[in-house]
Formats: structure tokens, sequence, C-alpha cells
């Protein structure tokens, strides 16, 4: 017998109908022999018949020594995971479900967790006695992981918002962007910039408090495309209120699809009167990619023009660029005057265009031996013929003669230094 044995067995005698008394280990009423009781080890078992002729004899009983068998420790599992095999000791058992079969287990051990659910298992062994342990599997359903990302494509750079849309709450997670960045952030929602372009393969992986895992991989889940690069110039770079027709061209760089100008936006406030305005010569319209473009300035002004360029995937850049259009500087004078107070051509001087904005003024008059007689540093102050600059001055009118006279300025526009220098007569 086998120590682990539970059976009640009942002993008889060979010729029936001697009934004397049994005694020895595991003997428990009359012929009853219980082997759990008895214990390991050979026992001898009496029976004895009193009386005048009695008699005895005696049985070896031996019990063996039971090896029970453990399985190792199983779990957390979860359902899809890989096929494996239950281990037990001693080997050479035979695994079945609980309650007979090998519906979902082999006789060898061999489990495929395809199905969450609670699995109880056998494992037996028969030699050297009959002996089995059972163990409990549980397989845990995996939650499934998703996400959402808004938005899949754009120009770069790009700002993407990631939304964690996995069924059930984690423990930890775990987010690739693809671009060599992570994020452990388990708020739900994660914003991630990319600033290059090209295509993003985007996986989340998430941790369960269950101890399953499980992971999503949205292959290209983000696409960016590069910006175009704006640029333009014009010619003739300097324009003024008569040359003020200039042609601009498209310098930009990268697959260029679209042009969009603005010859409108004159800096404030204005320096014409009435705005500066602009009007298109062929082709006609803001959108051409060289547009030539006529300003009708009345006094000049700054005009900030703007250029806007896509490319072929739809990304834009833009550029502002100053455009000076230049009043005009100019300068004449009479040649003779008349200062006798008559309301008429009495003062002589210097008159033009802006010529109260030129730098250095210095406007003198000299008589025919070449002797400074007048000078004034004032645009517009004019000679009224006297000599002032002899010394002592005499304060009196001139003699009628012809005068020279010189006049240096600066265009306030272009910076040019002038230097001029003339005659005029003296009528009285």
């Amino acid at each position: 017998f086998c120590a682990n044995d539970t059976v009640s067995y009942s002993l008889s005698s060979v010729v029936l109908g001697q009934n004397g008394v049994w005694t020895g280990p595991g003997i428990t009423t009359d012929s009853i022999f219980k082997v759990d009781s008895a214990g390991m080890g050979n026992h001898l078992i009496r029976h004895e018949i009193t009386g005048l002729c009695g008699d005895w004899d005696t049985l070896r009983i031996k019990v063996k020594s039971a090896v029970i068998p453990l399985i190792d420790s199983i779990g957390p599992l979860c359902k899809g995971s890989d096929p494996f095999n239950l281990v037990a000791t001693p080997v050479g058992g035979v695994w079945e479900d609980f309650g007979g079969g090998n519906t979902y287990i082999s006789p060898s051990g061999s489990f495929n967790p395809v199905d969450s659910g609670y699995y109880q298992f056998v494992y037996s062994i028969t030699t050297p006695c009959q002996a089995s342990d059972t163990v409990s599997v549980i397989i845990e359903n995996v939650p499934t992981t998703d996400f959402s990302v808004t938005p899949r494509e754009g120009c770069a750079p790009l700002e993407v918002t990631l939304k964690n849309e996995s069924s059930d709450s984690t423990g930890q997670l775990l987010w690739d962007f693809g671009n060599n960045e992570t994020s452990i952030d388990t708020s739900g929602t994660v914003n991630q910039l990319y600033s290059t372009f090209g295509c993003f393969d985007i996986t989340l992986t998430n941790s369960y408090s269950n101890g399953c895992t499980s992971q999503k991989t949205l292959l290209n889940g983000v696409c960016t495309y590069s910006r175009p690069k704006a640029d333009f110039s014009w010619s003739p770079e300097i324009l003024d209120i008569d040359n003020n027709q200039a042609l601009f061209e498209d310098e930009s760089f990268g697959d260029i699809a679209g042009w969009k100008w603005d010859f409108s936006n004159v800096v404030q406030p204005s320096q014409s009167s009435p705005t500066t305005t602009y009007r298109m010569v062929d082709p006609f319209y803001e959108n051409s990619e060289n547009p030539m473009v006529v300003f009708d300035s009345p006094s000049g002004d700054i005009v900030n023009v703007k250029l806007k360029v896509t490319n072929i995937n739809g990304c834009s850049d833009s550029i502002i660029k100053p455009v000076t259009i230049l009043d005009k500087f100019s300068v004449y004078l009479p040649n003779a005057f008349t200062p006798n107070d008559d309301g008429l051509n009495d003062k002589f001087f210097p008159a033009g265009r802006n010529l109260e904005f030129g730098g250095s003024y210095d406007f003198r008059i000299f008589n025919r031996w070449g002797t400074l007689i007048w000078m004034s540093k004032i645009p517009y102050q004019g000679w009224d013929g006297r000599v002032r600059e002899l010394s002592p001055s005499s304060g009196e009118i001139a003699q009628e003669d012809v005068y020279v006279w010189r006049l240096i300025v600066v265009d306030p526009f272009t910076g040019e230094d002038y230097e001029l220098v003339g005659t005029v007569t003296l009528m009285q």
C-alpha cells in the first residue's frame, strides 16, 4: 500500500468461520485496516483464535512512502500570451482538465491562453504511488490599447494632439512619437511638436494594473512637409515720384506653386497726401510670379511689400520688404531781380522742391571782384540787394551790376552734395 491511501480495507481469514481477534498497526474495528493510520513501514498483523483448540497466524503489510507531486507556480497570465508548458515534479505524470478530459490542456502539460477565464488542471502520477496535485490558472483579459492623432499631416513645424483612447486606465504607459522623443505622461492627452519634415510611426505601450501589457503602433501616424522660403527683389531698386515703375521678381525656393503679392501697405503716417496708391501693369493680377507695378505717390512714401508663397504641399511662407519711393529734390534761381521795394521781384533766393529739407545749406553773393557781400544759411531767405558782409557794412543797395552766386546744399533723399554757381543781374 501507499501511505496516502485513505481507503479502509477489510481483513479475513482463509478458512471461513474462523473469526478471531485482529491486532496490529492500522487495525481499527474488528477486521478493518486503515493504511493512513498505520503509517509507513512493514507492519505485522496478527489474527488469533482463542479456545481449547486455538491458533494464530500473521500477515505482513508493507506501506510505502507516498510522493506528493508539486506544480510550479504560474502567473500572471494574459489573454493571447504565447503557449507554454505547465511544469510539475516528479516528471512523468499526466495532465488533464479538472473534472477529466483534455479540452484545454494536453496530457504533456501544453496550454494555449487564447481566452481569458479561470481554469483548473490536475497533474497525476502512478509510481511509486498514485498521487495528484491541482493548480488554478487565471487568464487575465487584456484591455484594448488605442489612441488618436490630430492632425495627421501638415507643414513643419507641426504641433499635434495625441489622445489615449485605451479601454482601461493604465498603471504605466510609454509614448514613442517616432522622432526620437518619448513621454510617460498619463494625463490622457499629450501635445507633440514635429520640427522636421517626414513621416513618423507612433507607438503607445500600456502596462495595465492586472499585469498585462499591450501596445498599438500607427504607421505613418504623422506626416509633415517642408515649408518654402519666400524672397524677392525689385528693379530699379531706387524709385521716386517720377521713376515709379518697378519689376518685382520672385526669388523664393521650395517647389513654389502659388504667389500672392500685397502692395497696399503704406507705412503710416503716410508722407504723401493723398496716400500713395499702386496699379498693376501687365500682368494685371497680384498672384503672378513676377509682376510689374507702378506706384502713384505725390511726394514719396515707404510701402511694405509682402509676398506669400505656397508650395505643392500647401505649405506657405511670407516676407515683407520696405520699398522706398523718394520725393524729388530740385533747385532753380532767376537771373535778375529788382530790389526797389515795389513788392515785385524784390529779393533773390534759390527756390525748388524740398529745398527746405536740404542739409548744409549755404548761399552766398559775390561782386565781380570775388568779394563776399551777402550770405545766408536759411533756405528761402532772399538777398534784398544790400551789401551786408563788407567791413564796415554799408547796408546800402548795391549798384546795378552782374553778381556771382554760389549755393551749397545736400539732397535730403539721395545724400548727394550740390555746389551750384551762377550769376544774377541786379536792376534798379
